[in-house]
Parts: structure tokens; C-alpha cells; sequence
């Protein structure tokens, strides 16, 4: 894997300055591409491309970018990997347009010289982002792969085009001015991650997945175009769900098996060993025991597993690693080291990003790391499968509202928020069995409240999109913060669940999921891949009727069977754990000082951007226990560590700050 970066100035940059802005913004990508480093400049132009390159495929000296093209028209940086360049070279050769090199860089690059960017980018199996430049036209075209695997950031500041894999890389050029976005920290608040197109800085864009943008430098001002998109994963779950298969269950099962089965083996391909990320779930699971039986010699599988019974699954994954023969490494994490990390998170994810399993990933990447540098993971497999426990809880409690009239919903959640929340913790213990299906398990006033507040949803849209919020109201912790409507406007589908799958998809997914996975892993110089995220899986998964997904009240039917198939020791059914980590005791014991302090010297108080009082609020219910809110306070913890190391520093000014006296 590799990182990138660029831009274009208005007014040119003389060629020394220009070389070392490039220079300067390439070196902040250096963990993802620890191998090698290149950039190339146009004074008259005024552009520079840079790149760092993590060697998988062709470790020779002919792989180093940027590369030129052939024709010399275009100039490529780049960052993925393209898993049918075999494929495309043959047809090139076919074509009369021969490419004697062995990497996918020199066949992608080859391809669009022939074709040209438009019609390249429908024909790419793979992950990627690119940049590329032509020297003819005077163009600069920025694209992204389908399923978002892999970031792209850029926007305009001061009249140039600044682009790069992370936003750290842009925070490097010399006039770039930091601006927080407030309706994309408040967007943060909500959800606890910052969708796309939105990014924490004001003019910088994410660019979505399955995008092409064109840049115009052919005159004094650049001129960019609006995104267009080359594949629209909405269209596909629209276009599939309407042409459903219709083969026999087992026949299903055959086709995911024979469909994933190729995936895994094209994600195998590389001139560096490789592993897999095993948590011992099924998505996981499967991906490992087809890598084994792909493999002449014991694949290597990884797992971080913790000291607290209720989040450890190692003795699971170590289970499916011995009945698939595998070299398996775990590493029980504990509390102090887990937490130990946690300074480090805002460098690592360089815009506010709050979700926890983060902790975990990078100890398990970095775990990884020490023997191979390609992990092939499970992503993916929930929101194409329909495997969250939440859409079950949704479509359950739609069902039970379903006839009942809203404003007499209304009135019920009104009156059920109305009495506290240790008041109702109390009634629990006094009810040990619930007779209500949504309030087993792990019952608390909190979740009481939590769902009194669905009560009043319009729909099951709506339902889903309030049980998914982090926080209910987040414009009230953002002074000036308007909440934005970011949410993709999924196409119209005949059910509910394909609803919930598709909004996952196209948000969830490519900005939480994937995004937690890539800065984890490129932090260590790792390459992640995900079988389950290759385009003909998409397109098979969405080709499957709804009935065929879910059975005995449990998502996931084709690929619990394969595993079963391909491992028939395994428990099918076991409960799924989770990756994540004990947060609220940790606020309440080891991290509450760490947090105080957070919350007393931050530069998002001291900066007018956060708003002190429900903050304030929260955190004494919370320390007092009256309140359970870890996953609201984590989102500012993680907003003010993340101002602490990326905003400029403020003038000093007295804080505002009066919090945690709570016991």
C-alpha cells in the first residue's frame, strides 16, 4: 500500500519552493509507504505530485512513483492495488498496446493511455486512489475505488488544489489555513465519524467512493467539476435487488463460496507474505479457512484477545486457527496497555474519529506487522449480509409500533424519559426477565430512555437513523453547529432490512469501518484487504432475496452456512462479541483523570468551538453514575485530543472550563 499527495498552485511556484513543499508533504505519508519515496514537479505548471510506496507487487525499481506514461502525457501516484492487472495487460496486448512490466501500477497507468481515465476506471477490480496528471490537456483527475477502501482528501485553499491520503499530508502545505468545519464536528458529534464528503476542515472534501473529479489548470484559475461517479454502489443494490437469484439455497451457497473463493485467491497474489485477521466470527472465519486452502504452507492468523471475559474472543479465532491448520499469533491486551495507546490516536486518525475498536486494531496491526506485511480481514460482511444485531432490533421494534398512533407513542416515550434512569435501573433488578424482547440482556435506564426516544419515529428510516446516532443532539455541544445533512438518500428498495444495508454501505462502511482499518494498519506500514469488499461478491450479495439472508432471527444465512461448510467444528451460532473495549469503566477509573484534564486544557474550549455546559453535564452523571454516557463522552475526548494536536495554538485566555466534582 502507499500514500499520495499533491497540488496544483495559483500562482505557480518557482521550481526550488515547489520541489520542497512537495517534499515536505510527501514525508508526512512515510508510514504507509516505509519503502520508498519519490516526487516529481512541473514548475511551469506549477504542480507536484508525491508518493511513498509500501512494496507488495514488483519490488524492483521499475514500481517507484510517480510514473510517467509511455506517451509521456500522463503522470500517476497512486495507492491500492489492482487485482485483475493480469487480466487488463492481456487485453492491452490483445489491443496492440504491449506492456512488458509485471506491476499493476505500470498496467493501470498503460491502460489509461490507451483508453483513457473514463473507460479505465469501470474495468479496475480492486482498491485504489489516484491522482493523475495530463501534461497535454492540462488536467488533473482524482478517483476512487468503489467500495472506499482506499481515503482521498482535496479541496481548494487560496486558490490551489491541495490532495493527499491523509489529511495531515495537506495540513503540511505552507498556506493552508485550519479552519474547523463546525457542521462537520457537529456532524461528528451525531455519529462519531465525519461522512463524506465532509471533512473537519473548512474547504477540504472526502471523496466518495466510486468517483472521478476532473481539476482544470488549463488557465489562470482552477476550476474543479463535481464529482462523477463511474460506479454507484445505490444504483447496483437497486439494479440486483430487482433481478434476484433464483437458484436453491444450497445453490447459493455454492455460488458465494466459488465467487468469495476467487476473491481470497486474487487478494493472495503478492511478492511479500501474507495473513489474516481472525477474530474468530464468521466473516473472519471463512476468509481464513479459504486463504488455507488456497495455501501450500500454514497461513499466518492474528488476534488480540482481552483480560475482560465479556470483549475477549481469542479462544474462539485460536480454535478455528487450529482446525485450519494455520501459524496462529494472539495477544491478550490489558487494560494498561490497551489504554496506553489512546495518546496516540489523534495523529493516527488526523481528524476527530470515535470509535473504539480503534484501540484494538492498532495493537492488532501492529501485531501483524512483525511477520507479514498483507492481512486479509473480514470487512464487510455485516452490512452485505445483514448481520448488525440492530437491524434485527429495528425491524423488531417497527413491527411492534407498527398501528400504534404516533402521538400516542409520543406521549408513552415522554412519560418513560420522565422517570430517571437509576429509577428504572432499580424496576430492572426488581424484573430480572424481561418480558419484552428489546430489553434482554443488558438492560439500563439508559437504554430505556434510549428507546423511549424512537417511539416518535416516523418511519423505520427514521427509527434506524435515531437508533444509530451517538449522540440525540449534537448542534448543543457545537457553538454555532448546524447539524448537516450528510446521510445518503438511499434508493428506493423493497424492504427494510435492504434499506438499513445500503445506508451502512454507503456511510458506515467506507467512513467508519474502513477508514479505522486503513489508518491502523498503513500506521504500521501494514497492507489490509477485504475479500468480502471485492465488486462481484457486492454484486452477488445484493442478488440475493432478503429471505434468503436472515433465518432462525439471525442475518447472515449464506455465510454462516459456507462456514459451517468449511468449518463443520465451529459453533455456527455463537453470540458475536464485538470488537471493542470496556469504556465506561475505564472513564470512571484509569481514564478519568486523563479526561478531566482533556476537558480542563483543550484547545476546542479554549477556542470558542465546544460548548462547556452538557458536556459538564454528562460527565458528572457519568462519573456519579447516575448516567451511562461513555460513547457520547468518548466522541469529545476524542474531538478535544484530536484539536490538541492538529488546531493551531490558541492565544492563552482563561478556560471556561468547571467540571468533575462529582465521586
Amino acid at each position: 500500500m502507499c500514500g499520495l499527495t499533491g497540488f496544483i498552485s495559483r500562482p505557480p511556484i518557482h521550481a526550488p519552493r515547489l520541489e520542497a513543499i512537495t517534499a515536505t508533504m510527501t514525508a508526512t505519508l512515510a508510514h504507509r509507504g516505509p519503502d520508498m519515496a519519490g516526487t516529481w514537479c512541473d514548475p511551469v505548471e506549477g504542480i507536484g505530485l508525491g508518493h511513498r510506496r509500501l512494496s507488495i507487487l514488483d519490488l524492483s525499481e521499475e514500481g517507484r512513483q510517480p510514473m510517467i506514461s509511455r506517451s509521456g502525457r500522463y503522470a500517476l501516484v497512486y495507492n491500492g492495488e489492482i487485482y485483475n492487472f493480469a487480466e487488463i495487460r492481456d487485453r492491452l496486448g490483445t489491443a496492440g498496446h504491449p506492456v512488458e512490466a509485471r506491476g499493476d501500477t505500470a498496467v493501470l497507468l498503460a491502460a489509461i493511455d490507451a483508453w483513457g481515465i473514463e473507460r479505465t476506471l469501470p474495468r479496475l477490480s480492486g482498491m485504489f486512489a489516484l491522482a493523475l496528471w495530463d501534461n497535454r490537456d492540462r488536467m488533473l483527475f482524482l478517483a476512487r475505488d468503489p467500495a472506499g477502501k482506499k481515503p482521498l482528501y482535496y479541496g481548494l485553499s487560496g486558490g490551489s488544489l491541495l490532495f493527499a491520503s491523509e489529511l495531515k499530508a495537506i495540513c503540511a502545505f505552507p498556506a493552508f489555513e485550519r479552519r474547523i468545519d463546525r457542521g462537520a464536528l457537529t456532524a461528528f458529534f451525531r455519529d462519531g465519524y465525519i461522512a463524506a464528503p465532509l471533512t473537519i476542515w473548512e474547504g477540504i472534501s472526502k471523496l466518495a467512493p466510486g468517483s472521478l473529479v476532473t481539476i482544470d489548470a488549463s488557465g489562470p484559475v482552477l476550476s474543479l467539476s463535481s464529482p462523477q461517479t463511474f460506479w454507484s454502489w445505490s444504483d447496483m443494490a437497486h439494479e440486483r435487488s430487482q433481478r434476484p437469484f433464483v437458484g436453491s439455497d444450497e445453490e447459493a451457497v455454492d455460488e458465494l463460496e466459488r465467487t468469495l473463493r476467487q476473491a481470497v485467491r486474487d487478494r493472495m497474489v503478492a511478492d511479500v507474505p501474507v495473513g489474516a485477521f481472525l477474530s474468530g466470527g464468521v466473516d473472519s472465519s471463512v476468509i481464513a479457512a479459504l486463504m488455507q486452502q488456497e495455501s501450500s504452507q500454514p497461513i499466518h492468523t492474528f488476534t488480540i484477545g482481552f483480560q475482560e471475559a465479556d470483549f475477549d474472543e481469542s479462544g474462539e479465532a485460536r480454535l478455528v486457527a487450529e482446525q485450519i491448520g494455520a501459524r496462529h499469533c494472539d495477544l491478550l491486551l490489558s487494560p494498561a496497555a490497551a489504554r496506553d495507546g489512546i495518546g496516540g490516536l489523534a495523529q493516527v486518525y488526523d481528524e476527530p474519529f470515535a470509535d473504539m475498536s480503534a484501540i484494538p486494531m492498532i495493537h492488532l496491526a501492529k501485531l501483524a506487522r512483525s511477520d507479514v506485511a498483507v492481512c486479509l480481514s473480514g470487512d464487510g460482511g455485516d452490512e452485505l449480509f445483514g448481520g448488525y444485531a440492530r437491524y434485527a432490533m429495528t425491524e423488531s421494534l417497527a413491527k411492534r409500533l407498527d398501528g400504534i398512533p404516533r402521538w400516542l407513542r409520543a406521549s408513552v416515550g415522554k412519560g418513560a424519559r420522565a422517570i430517571p434512569p437509576r429509577w428504572w435501573d432499580a424496576l430492572v433488578r426488581q424484573v430480572p426477565h424481561s418480558p419484552l424482547p428489546l430489553l434482554r440482556g443488558s438492560v439500563s435506564g439508559d437504554r430505556v430512555h434510549k428507546l423511549a426516544g424512537l417511539l416518535d419515529a416516523a418511519d423505520t428510516a427514521s427509527l434506524y437513523r435515531q437508533l444509530t446516532r451517538v449522540c440525540a443532539h449534537p448542534e448543543a455541544l457545537v457553538h454555532d453547529g448546524v447539524e448537516p445533512s450528510t446521510a445518503p438518500s438511499p434508493a428506493a428498495l423493497s424492504t427494510d432490512l435492504q434499506h438499513m444495508m445500503l445506508r451502512d454501505s454507503l456511510s458506515y462502511l467506507p467512513d467508519d469501518i474502513l477508514v479505522k482499518v486503513d489508518r491502523a494498519t498503513m500506521s504500521v506500514g501494514l497492507e489490509a484487504r477485504a475479500p468480502l469488499l471485492d465488486r462481484r461478491v457486492i454484486e452477488f450479495a445484493w442478488s440475493l432475496p432478503p429471505t434468503m439472508l436472515k433465518r432462525d432471527g439471525l442475518g447472515k444465512w449464506p455465510l454462516r452456512r459456507l462456514c459451517k461448510r468449511l468449518l463443520p467444528e465451529r459453533h455456527e451460532n455463537r453470540p458475536k462479541r464485538g470488537f471493542s473495549v470496556p469504556m465506561a469503566e475505564w472513564l470512571r477509573g484509569p481514564l478519568r483523570a486523563w479526561g478531566q484534564d482533556l476537558l480542563s486544557s483543550s484547545a476546542l474550549v479554549s477556542s470558542g468551538v465546544l460548548r462547556t455546559e452538557p458536556v459538564t453535564k454528562m460527565w458528572e452523571e457519568h462519573l456519579s453514575g447516575e448516567r451511562q454516557w461513555s460513547a457520547q463522552l468518548w466522541t469529545v475526548f476524542m474531538a478535544c485530543a484530536w484539536a490538541d494536536e492538529w488546531l493551531p495554538v490558541p492565544a492563552p485566555r482563561e478556560s471556561a472550563w468547571a467540571v468533575g466534582t462529582a465521586a
